[in-house]
């Protein structure tokens, strides 16, 4: 079973700072510039502790470790006085239209049936989990919640959420920045989140219940949960954010690539693909999305070189291989198959860049010459735990679960 427990959360003390102040997008899709931002808006902003930087003498964990214990000695962030389950709501909009999406942060335990109910869709590399690794050991906590998606196929769940947010006010409310510091992406309109600090033990057995006999999909934060997981004599569990599967507000967006094609002719680069796709010119990214949102069958994509858009269809010949059988996903043919081959060798890992933004992918391609864009479609979520119930995993950024659960609303501190 997905076993969960409440936890007595370190909060910002909101007598000391405005919470829409203070929260930021998980350090994983902050630029640069977005972080600089983010902390204009206030000292106290928790990109400071998610993504800290060197200071001086001090690394960026030793940074994080300081500010840490220096926001507790001053108020700003205090410990709650019991154990709670955060039931959260998140009002954003997309394409025009309004959505709310309820969910909950608790700690997911790692009891004996983890490994077998928490399913992970997405490969983890070396460097991302000694990064989390020395933050985690540094501060002794951990700052920010993973994403794990929960089964709710009668909207049981969705509707116990409902009813428990609409029985009192919010203990917390933070409206999200405009335009939204990730550095990624269009504004899309206001985003408000709502926390309620639940301490009832009648609610919180019914939400523990909810998931005694189900799987767990973790959405965002693979490398996280290998560190927590890894560092289970510390921590016993992983603070998790989960949200519904069968909730309309959970969004599954693709997440578009652009590649540097370095000291590759671009003329040769044209002619392996088109040796190897069906290559079809577009007046307009809009009717390449559309055409190839329209198309059936594996290998499609929206390619843009600099000059013009296209959509372009792996020939099956290429599709015959046994990773395409295996799993016959877009993002996998595209980083096992395609790229490979019209790079000649396997793409190094700096050539790519990932956007969920397919205009900033285009840009980026109009920016820096020679390189290209690849548009692709987003993948089902049943599809998605059809194969990390495999065990099958995707290549890295395959899914942009929207929105993120926002850093800075709770900390679980060992």
């Amino acid at each position: 079973m997905v076993a969960i427990t409440p936890f007595r959360a370190l909060r910002y003390n909101l007598e000391r700072v405005a919470l829409s102040d203070v929260i930021c997008p998980p350090y994983d899709i902050i630029s640069a510039s977005a972080r600089d931002t983010l902390c204009e808006r206030s000292p106290y902003n928790f990109v400071r502790l998610e993504l800290p930087r060197d200071e001086g003498a001090l690394d960026r964990y030793a940074v994080a470790h300081r500010l840490l214990e220096s926001w507790k000695q001053q108020g700003i962030l205090v410990q709650e006085t019991q154990p709670a389950v955060y039931i959260t709501e998140h009002r954003f909009q997309w394409e025009g239209q309004r959505f709310s999406r309820l969910g909950w942060i608790a700690l997911l335990r790692f009891n004996a049936a983890v490994a077998d109910q928490v399913l992970g869709h997405e490969a983890t590399f070396d460097a991302p989990k000694v990064d989390r690794t020395n933050l985690l050991e540094a501060v002794r906590a951990q700052l920010s919640p993973i994403f794990c998606v929960a089964p709710d196929a009668d909207h049981r769940l969705h509707r116990f959420l409902r009813d428990v947010a609409q029985a009192s006010a919010p203990t917390a409310t933070a409206d999200v920045p405009l335009p939204r510091p990730v550095g990624r992406g269009e504004s899309l309109g206001p985003e408000t989140i709502h926390l309620w600090a639940i301490t009832e033990p009648t609610a919180i057995a019914a939400l523990q219940q909810s998931l005694a006999g189900g799987q767990a999909l973790i959405a965002d934060g693979h490398h996280r949960f290998a560190v927590a997981f890894a560092n289970r004599h510390l921590c016993g569990g992983v603070m998790t954010y989960f949200a519904c599967a069968d909730d309309p507000a959970l969004q599954v967006h693709p997440i578009h690539r652009v590649v540097y094609l370095g000291g590759i002719d671009p003329g040769t680069w044209q002619n392996r693909l088109k040796a190897v796709c069906d290559y079809y010119p577009v007046a307009s990214v809009e009717e390449g999305m559309r055409r190839m949102n329209e198309q059936e069958g594996p290998g499609r994509f929206l390619y843009y070189g600099g000059q013009e858009a296209a959509v372009v269809r792996v020939r099956d010949a290429v599709l015959t291989q046994d990773v395409a059988r295996r799993a016959p996903l877009d993002v996998t043919i595209l980083h096992q198959l395609l790229l490979p081959r019209l790079w000649g060798a396997q793409v190094p890992v700096d050539a790519v860049s990932y956007t969920p933004s397919l205009r900033e992918a285009m840009q980026m391609v109009d920016e820096v010459q020679p390189a290209c864009a690849w548009g692709l479609r987003p993948i089902p979520l049943a599809t998605i735990v059809e194969l990390a119930s495999q065990r099958i995993a995707l290549p890295q950024k395959s899914t942009y679960f929207y929105p993120k659960a926002f850093a800075g609303l709770t900390i679980y501190p060992f």
